[in-house]
C-alpha cells in the first residue's frame, strides 16, 4: 500500500484526475511512501530472497535486461545480443556512457565481476549453465554455456542479478555483504533505519528518463490494520 507526501498520490501513480480519465502531465518532485509488512533482510544480491528486498534493490541497481508487462525481454544496461548457432555462446552488447552512483564507469569488466560474484548467491542456479564469462571489449561480453539454455535472458532480467559498482565490491572485506547498494538506477540509496524505513533519493545523473519523484521511502509497517489506516489518510 502506498501514499505520497508533497505530491498528488494519483499523479505519482499515473492515474488521471480528470472526469474523463484523460492523462495529465506528471508533476516533478515530492516523496512517495510505500508501506511494507517486513523489513528487507539484505540488500546484497548474494543474500536477498524477499519481495521487500527486491523492491528496494530494483530501484537502485539495474539488470542487463528486463521483463516487460507483455512478458517480453527488453534491454536495460544491455543494448542487444547474439547467440551462436549451437546456442553455447551468448554475445551481449552493453550500453555506453553509464556510470554507477559512485562515479565508477559501467562496462564489460563490471558485468564480469558481478556475474562471477553471483556464483555464490542464493539464486546462483539462475546462471548455472554459464561456465565462462569473457570480456571481448569495453562494451561487449560473452557468456559461454555448457548446454543450450533458452531462458538465459529471462534469468538475466531477474531483480537479484543486478549490476553493482565494482568499486564497492572490491572494497568488501572477506565475509562482508552489502547493505547500501551502489548501482546505476534512477534512485540512489540514502538511508536504512532497521525496522523503520529505507530511503532512496533521485539520481540526478541517471542515464535514462529521470524519475519524477525526489525520493521513495519504503516504510516498515507490520500490522495490516495500520497500513490500511495510513493508506486511507493519504487518499486524495
Amino acid at each position: 500500500m502506498q501514499c505520497a507526501r508533497e505530491v498528488n498520490c494519483r499523479v505519482a501513480c499515473g492515474v488521471a484526475d480528470s472526469p474523463l480519465g484523460l492523462a495529465q502531465e506528471p508533476k516533478t518532485g515530492g516523496e512517495l511512501v510505500i508501506a511494507f509488512g517486513t523489513d528487507p533482510e539484505w540488500l546484497d544480491p548474494l543474500k536477498i530472497t524477499s519481495a521487500p528486498a527486491g523492491m528496494v534493490f530494483t530501484h537502485v541497481v539495474e539488470t542487463l535486461f528486463t521483463m516487460t508487462p507483455e512478458l517480453e525481454v527488453a534491454p536495460v544496461l544491455a543494448t542487444g545480443y547474439e547467440v551462436s548457432e549451437d546456442g553455447l555462446v551468448w554475445t551481449i552488447y552493453l550500453r555506453q556512457g553509464v556510470t554507477f552512483h559512485d562515479g565508477t564507469p559501467f562496462n564489460a569488466e563490471a558485468v564480469k565481476i558481478n556475474l562471477e560474484r553471483f556464483r555464490d548467491a542464493v539464486y546462483a542456479f539462475l546462471l548455472k549453465p554459464v561456465v565462462d564469462i569473457v570480456v571481448v571489449d569495453d562494451y561487449t561480453i560473452q557468456l559461454h554455456l555448457n548446454a543450450p539454455f533458452a531462458p538465459l535472458l529471462a534469468h538475466l532480467s531477474h531483480d537479484f542479478v543486478g549490476i553493482l559498482s565494482p568499486t564497492q565490491i572490491a572494497a568488501l572485506e572477506e565475509g562482508e555483504y552489502i547493505f547500501e547498494p551502489i548501482g546505476t538506477g534512477p534512485f540512489m540509496f540514502d538511508e536504512w533505519v532497521r525496522g523503520e524505513y529505507v530511503r532512496l533519493v533521485r539520481n540526478p545523473d541517471y542515464w535514462g528518463d529521470p524519475p519524477y519523484l525526489d525520493a521513495v521511502v519504503f516504510k516498515v509497517v507490520p500490522e495490516d490494520a495500520t497500513r490500511l489506516v495510513l493508506l486511507a489518510r493519504c487518499t486524495p
